[in-house]
């Protein structure tokens, strides 16, 4: 007679022998249950489920071996979570974040990343998550570290006294641990590199950068990165290198890069990549290279960039997604200037907020070699600009990390306030230096600023001895670039002058006799003509002020022919209240019905209403200064 069996018993021996003697039993808070992890290797590996019942204890496998790494709590002490590791169905090794909140649906999303579960899909109640909701209560019990979860890089707190590379190495005053923290950026963040030692990036690529004020100004951005938030700077500055082909403004970028090992990307990203690789760059230096790559809406995101923040959007559930926010230096590159590249891509031009926190710097030194102010003798500009840029892709990260390993021991001996007055001080010192007794007006100040920065955070490098330079070098370097960046700004700002004198003339006598009519301007005196062409430089009266009309075409053409763009005089005379648009959707002067005193339905006019303009006289040299000083602080 054959023995029959019950399911208790067959599942008792299908068990493996030794589960007993493999890991600790999780037990469960109810008693009477709990789980077993049989590892890789033995005879049947997996997580096994076990009930004592009166007639015995009843033991099933539930799925192939699932293994918690680490418990993770958020930086506030909340949003705890566990990492499950696990091999897939083709062997490869998995680790996944779960949040305790997600538990519920944890067996699905397992199983759709390739772990065996042996429960069939969609069963009412997995044991997966009641699994991992025990080992979380047993962690400390069963030795799985606690660890603090890290969601972006740098620092961690306003605090200074901790900083998160990518890789998930922090570092504090006398500690490079990954021990207590865990790294968990958004999926698709770039990755950083650590390639070779401090000694060999000195020797290769901050020896070699002394040829050349622009990659010494390059390296002091990458190492202001980390300098921004620390000094209460509260944009994200950066340059942009421009000019013509092969003169070396990608080798300054790279050499931006090599410093903390970053991405070097280009200018060609969506939007939404955009703000997750601006976000994952935080207190870090970020590299765009090749301007001209960039479309329409990623030109937009100029602005974005240089503020720190990007869009709020809606989750599929009507909440708030979280927003991404940044501090960063930016070095940008091509062959146009940032403005000429969006007028090109958007037809708009450029912000006068992006133009001072993404300086335009002329690449070419005007020294016959490029980027390169000064050889040796026999030596050749194309093998040194080649030799530093196969060095900045050899070597990388090293001294980013020397750097902020002595900025730490900086903080921590003499605290973020004294570090903030000794840049007050410095600024203070370079500002007057880069002046030399003239008055800067307020966009240089604050240009200057961020070439201040710059220069300070060069010299700490360099006190710190990562930078294998002389004190002052930096500096210099800076100087020069400020001083090369003021001699385009001037010439821009005197074209914008000469324009302001052109457009300043008015005919008070004709202007009484002129009004509105069908959209159109009419004499009174005169039927109008759709022929006339009169309107297109005239002027009335309508109240107290002086009103000058031009059509598009004309007014285009008396900027042309002072050498300047429409749109940099459009925002000169808008931000003195001197050019006037009451339909500022369409960026024009639509004229009210003189009887009904309604918004008539077109105009081809620009309609300028110059307050600084009294009886038809032109402006005064001081008024013009008024006017580009708006300009330069809009």
């Amino acid at each position: 007679m054959t023995d029959v069996k019950t399911t208790t018993e067959i599942l008792q021996a299908e068990a493996p022998k030794e589960v007993v003697f493999i890991g600790s039993l999780i037990p469960k808070a109810n008693g009477g249950e709990s789980y077993r992890l049989e590892p890789e290797g033995e005879e049947k590996p997996g997580v096994w489920f076990e009930k004592r019942t009166e007639g015995g204890i009843d033991v099933r496998r539930i799925c192939a071996p699932l293994r918690v790494s680490t418990v993770d709590y958020d930086v506030n002490g909340e949003g705890f979570g566990i990492t499950a590791e696990f091999h897939n169905a083709v062997g490869n090794l998995k680790a996944v974040r779960i949040g305790l909140d997600e538990l519920s649906t944890a067996a699905e999303k397992l199983r759709g990343l390739g772990l065996s579960i042996d429960e069939a899909p969609g069963a009412r109640q997995s044991r997966v998550p009641d699994y991992l909701n025990a080992v979380f209560q047993n962690y400390k019990q069963q030795g799985i570290p606690l660890v603090r979860r890290v969601t972006r890089v740098g620092w961690l707190s306003d605090q200074f006294t901790a900083f998160a590379f990518p890789d998930g190495v922090m570092m504090a005053p006398g500690e490079d641990s990954k021990e207590r923290y865990c790294m968990d950026l958004p999926e698709g963040a770039p990755s950083f590199e650590v390639k070779g030692t401090l000694q060999q990036w000195q020797e290769s690529i901050g020896l070699t950068a002394l040829k050349s004020d622009r990659l010494m100004l390059s390296l002091c951005v990458g190492f202001a990165a980390p300098m921004i938030q620390l000094l209460g700077l509260q944009n994200s500055p950066g340059v942009h290198f421009y000019g013509g082909s092969s003169i070396g403004k990608s080798t300054a970028a790279r050499g931006t890069a090599s410093i903390f090992g970053s991405r070097f990307g280009t200018w060609r990203l969506t939007d939404n990549f955009a703000e997750l690789v601006a976000s994952s760059h935080n207190s870090l230096p970020m590299v765009l290279d090749e301007i001209s790559q960039a479309d329409r809406k990623t030109m937009e995101l100029l602005y974005m960039i240089a503020n720190g923040r990007g869009k709020g959007r809606m989750t599929t559930k009507g909440g708030a997604k979280k927003v991404f926010t940044w501090a960063l230096a930016l070095v940008s590159t091509g062959e146009q200037t940032t403005d000429e590249a969006k007028r090109e891509k958007t037809g708009k031009a450029s912000a006068a907020g992006e133009e001072i926190r993404l300086i335009n710097i002329p690449a070419d030194v005007g020294a016959g070699n490029g980027i390169l102010s000064q050889l040796a003798e026999g030596e050749s500009a194309e093998a040194v600009v080649d030799a530093y840029t196969a060095a900045a892709q050899k070597y990388q990260g090293a001294a980013g990390r020397a750097f902020i390993k002595k900025l730490l021991e900086d903080v921590q001996v003499h605290g973020v306030e004294s570090i903030r007055e000794n840049f007050a001080g410095y600024a203070a010192d370079f500002s007057a230096m880069a002046s030399a007794g003239r008055v800067l007006d307020n966009q240089q100040q604050r240009v200057l600023r961020f070439f201040a920065a710059f220069a300070f955070a060069g010299e700490l490098a360099t006190n710190y001895g990562v930078l294998p330079w002389q004190e002052r070098q930096a500096q210099a370097a800076a100087l020069s670039c400020f001083a090369a960046w003021n001699s385009r700004a001037g010439s821009r700002r005197e074209r914008i002058r000469d324009c302001l004198d052109a457009l300043a003339f008015v005919d008070e006598e004709k202007a009484k006799r002129l009004y509105f009519k069908g959209g159109k301007l009419a004499e009174k005196s005169d039927a109008y003509s759709p022929q006339t062409k009169e309107c297109s430089a005239l002027v009335f009266a309508e109240k107290v002020r002086v009103l000058a009309c031009y059509e598009p075409g004309k007014f285009r053409e008396i900027i042309n022919k002072m050498g300047a763009v429409a749109a940099d005089v459009e925002a000169a005379l808008m931000n003195v209240d001197a050019l006037y648009f009451n339909d500022k959707s369409r960026r024009e002067f639509r004229p009210r019905d003189e009887n009904t005193k309604s918004l008539l339905p077109k105009s081809r006019y620009k309609a300028i209403f110059p307050q600084a303009v009294k009886n038809g006289a032109p402006l005064t040299d001081s008024q013009k200064q008024e006017i580009l000083d708006l300009l330069k602080n809009a």
